[in-house]
């Protein structure tokens, strides 16, 4: 309880701060924010009167009117919103899901609803039962929306199928085409309802690793508008407005729930008759059954009068036979044994050991009912036998032969225990492979998506802290504020780097005939344009190709390039030279640059993570870019190496499989 109190107080103590912050507009000077809105995700985003509606839109609209502001809205496809807000021809999107491939363009709110995923299919689609069963199945999703990344993301099915609204996607699956839909289940439930679709219902599973975070989203840099958002988003939670919307908006969609008293009275008059008649039918099954066990008894006492009769003829049976000989009737009733077979089996009177019984009573009944030659083998005690069964002509009783097969057994058993472990080492072997894989997949998802949300909050509130309070504060409390900060935007770098660094060979590298030359022109500009002061010389050869995938190359090219810029920053004349080489009949590239260069005793912590040979206050970074590096060419059965020494510049050494030169 101390605990709850705690969290509660810490949560109002910066709601109090969000809601009292500077950032409002007088009404005179109120703005116009530009933002985007869904054709057809109810009850979020829709339609009505030719205007956005819904309650995401209530809710951006109650948000912005908070801090004196205005909003327009534009209405448009979701892919097509999407690329506006990323090009700045929007300022924001009120329902954007929070997703590790949308946090690398787009910067969000904190979050202000948690919702969970569904499978939508047809009621008499009894195939699918879990995310396993869709593997071979057609999945209907919406284009660029949270379900299609996720699928996509965790290849759950090689059938994906895009469709521009959920509108679509529903009456395609109530028309019987495709298997499933993958959606936000109150936005499914939500279409059903209002489209009038009955043969489509939600799958009764929960689908781990897809729950959606919704939040405000505005394009990646836009600080002053995130922070205004969050304080308006702040007032509403706090003065009532989101769960009147809420409540607006989503508890009709709820299930009537009755009382005790009316689920009696709309259920007695059916629970009656149907106890009446059940009572009924287990009158006439008992009649019944007393007729047949009466008929089965007397058919059992003929079957023994024959038995006498055949006993008399049991004299030509070979009663020194070393192996077990038998005649059975039905349910392996005894009407002979010999020797072999009273020792083997321990029989008693005329009933087989209980420990048998079962298995010779359907084996015999078996062969009876087939009237065919079968066998069956069986353990007594420590030995192994074969039994091979043989029916009489008339089909009433069968001569039962026995062997000892305990030798040849055990030899098979040796042969085949011998492929098991082999087989079970290699089902082993690929069991380990594939958990690696998805504790890697889950480990990349938790990463990427639960530990960011906490680093915003953190982010976000000790921002707006540091903004409030610089003329209030003392110096030194600002510089904790300052570094509180800090810390959360380099763990937020790192975690950036970790993903890109697990990712990379999650997938097979395209190869592609690419040109170096110009990819390295490109970054060189890049590098100028940002810091334009700096004076560095680059010496780019031209015709470098190789076969290689362009995108992990070009990340290749960022990092080296980008270190030999950091590392020339303090001598008088930078240099950076990007070429090739012949090296034992093998096109080697390289990146030379006259820099601060690094000591070739710990060349072999050079491409390791978070391994540095510069202290963080000389040069800036997280010490992950060359293990990047590394696992890109190691991913083209390339290799890498460097040359250096201190104050002399460094040079970097890289070939691939297919270079060309």
């Amino acid at each position: 309880m101390k605990r709850l109190n705690k969290s509660y107080l810490f949560i109002m103590f910066f709601t109090i701060f969000l809601c009292i912050g500077p950032f409002e507009l007088c009404a005179d000077e109120r703005l116009i924010i530009k933002a985007g809105s869904e054709f057809d995700y109810p009850p979020f985003c829709i339609v009505t009167n030719g205007k956005a509606d819904g309650f995401s839109v209530e809710l951006l609209r109650a948000a912005l009117k908070a801090v004196n502001l205005d909003v327009e809205f534009q209405i448009g496809a979701w892919g097509d919103l999407k690329d506006s807000l990323k090009e700045g021809n929007i300022d924001v999107l009120p329902l954007v899901g929070v997703t590790p491939e949308r946090e690398l363009i787009f910067d969000f709110t904190f979050t202000y609803l948690h919702m969970n995923g569904a499978i939508f299919l047809r009621k008499d689609d009894i195939r699918i039962k879990d995310i396993a069963d869709l593997a071979d199945k057609e999945i209907i999703v919406m284009k660029g929306d949270n379900a299609e990344e996720y699928a996509l993301r965790q290849r759950i099915s090689p059938h994906i199928i895009s469709v521009e609204t959920y509108s679509d996607a529903m009456k395609l699956l109530a028309a019987g085409k495709h298997d499933a839909v993958i959606a936000q289940e109150i936005m499914g439930l939500y279409l059903i309802k209002h489209l009038g679709i009955t043969n489509i219902v939600p799958l009764e599973y929960e689908i781990l690793g897809f729950r959606q975070d919704f939040s405000f989203a505005v394009k990646e840099g836009n600080i002053e508008l995130l922070k205004t958002l969050n304080k308006g988003l702040s007032k509403v939670m706090k003065d009532g407005t989101f769960e009147r919307l809420h409540n607006k908006w989503f508890i009709p969609l709820k299930e009537k729930k009755y009382t005790i008293k009316e689920a009696i009275a709309y259920t007695l008059p059916v629970v009656i008759p149907a106890i009446i008649i059940i009572l009924l039918i287990l009158f006439f099954i008992s009649r019944a059954e007393i007729k047949i066990k009466t008929k089965a008894l007397l058919m059992e006492i003929e079957l023994r009068k024959k038995a006498e009769i055949e006993s008399r003829d049991l004299a030509k049976f070979p009663k020194e036979n070393p192996n077990p000989v038998l005649r059975l009737q039905r349910n392996a009733k005894i009407i002979y044994k010999n020797n072999a077979a009273d020792s083997c089996l321990y029989f008693e009177g005329n009933a087989v050991e209980p420990i048998l019984s079962d298995l010779w009573k359907h084996e015999i009944n078996k062969a009876l009912d087939s009237n065919a030659i079968s066998s069956f083998e069986t353990k007594i005690r420590d030995r192994i036998f074969e039994f091979i069964i043989a029916p009489t002509k008339e089909g009433e009783y069968v001569n039962v032969y026995g062997r000892d097969i305990t030798i040849r057994k055990k030899v098979q058993q040796e042969l085949e225990e011998a492929n098991r472990t082999l087989e079970i080492k290699v089902k082993e072997r690929t069991a380990e492979l594939e958990l690696l894989n998805k504790d890697l997949k889950a480990f990349n998802y938790s990463v990427s998506h639960d530990l960011r949300t906490p680093l915003r909050s953190l982010s976000g509130f000790s921002t707006l802290l540091i903004d409030k309070y610089t003329n209030s504060l003392p110096a030194e409390d600002i510089d904790l504020l300052e570094r509180i900060n800090n810390s959360a935007l380099r763990m937020g770098k790192i975690i950036d780097s970790l993903l890109r660094l697990s990712q990379i060979t999650q997938n097979k590298p395209l190869a592609v005939n690419i040109d170096m030359s110009s990819i390295a022109k490109r970054i060189a500009e890049s590098l100028k344009d940002h810091e334009p002061n700096r004076k560095v010389e680059f010496i780019i050869e031209d015709g470098l190709t190789v076969l290689a995938d362009e995108e992990l190359i070009t990340l290749v090219l960022e990092n080296i390039i980008g270190n030999a810029w950091k590392f020339t920053e303090k001598v008088d004349s930078p240099t950076i030279e990007v070429g090739s080489k012949r090296i034992e009949n093998e096109t080697v590239f390289f990146v030379r640059d006259n820099g601060s260069g690094f000591n070739m005793e710990y060349k072999d912590k050079l491409f390791e993570a978070f391994q540095r040979l510069h202290g963080p206050k000389e040069f800036p970074g997280l010490g992950i870019g060359l293990a990047i590096v590394k696992r890109i060419i190691v991913l083209h059965d390339g290799k890498i190496w460097a040359e250096s020494e201190p104050d002399r510049g460094a040079t970097f050494y890289f070939s691939f499989k297919n270079s060309t030169g």
